[in-house]
Order: C-alpha cells, then structure tokens, then sequence
C-alpha cells in the first residue's frame, strides 16, 4: 500500500512540475491533480501487467526500453479518462512516463521503508 501512496505522490508532482514546464499541458487544478495520480496508479495496477504481456516481444528486443511506451499508453490513458487533464501529445506523455519513473526511484531510495510491502 505504501508503495502505491509514492507512485501516486511521484505521478502528480511531476504532472504539476509539466504542467509548469510546458504551457501546453492544462490542469484545472488540485482536485485533477491528485485524480491524475490517483488513476494512473490503478490503471497502473490493472493494466500494466496486460500491456507488459502483450509486449513482451518488442521488450525482449529493446532489453526493457519498451516498458517506457507502455507506461506512456497508461499515461494517454488517464489523460482521457480526467476530464481536468489535458496532454496534447504523445511526446510530452513520453517525458512525463520518464520523469515519474525519474522520481518514483528517487522517492524509493529516499523513503526506503514506505518501498516495501
């Protein structure tokens, strides 16, 4: 549970942090924000396992690299599902999968006890 509590915080302080960064990346507000982390996380918990099955070939072939695209499927995803999200391109969803993975293991390594379980 811990870990899922730093994935979502990890998820929506860089969607804020892009946000920032890029104008052309909206979010109405707090509430988007924490939904955003909040989605991403259960669709992550979902789906991620189908995706990585699915393409596990092309994973294989790239030596995991591919797991980044999965993750910025997961991230078009939830943009489409919160109405109060919106990232307009596959690109800037690309940036934003490496940098929540950027953070996420940062987080780990900072908090290692809220990693386990």
């Amino acid at each position: 549970m811990n870990k899922q509590i730093l994935k979502l915080f990890s998820s929506s302080i860089c969607l804020y942090i892009i946000s920032s960064l890029f104008m052309s990346v909206e979010v109405n507000g707090f509430y988007e924000l924490l939904s955003f982390g909040l989605v991403l996380t259960i669709l992550g918990l979902l789906l991620r396992p189908l995706l990585l099955l699915i393409t596990l070939p092309l994973n294989l072939l790239t030596v995991g690299l591919f797991s980044v695209v999965n993750n910025t499927i997961l991230i078009m995803l939830t943009d489409k599902i919160i109405k109060g999200v919106k990232i307009p391109s596959f690109w800037l969803s690309l940036l934003l999968a490496v940098f929540i993975s950027w953070t996420y293991r940062i987080l780990k390594q900072a908090f290692p006890k809220y990693a386990t379980n």
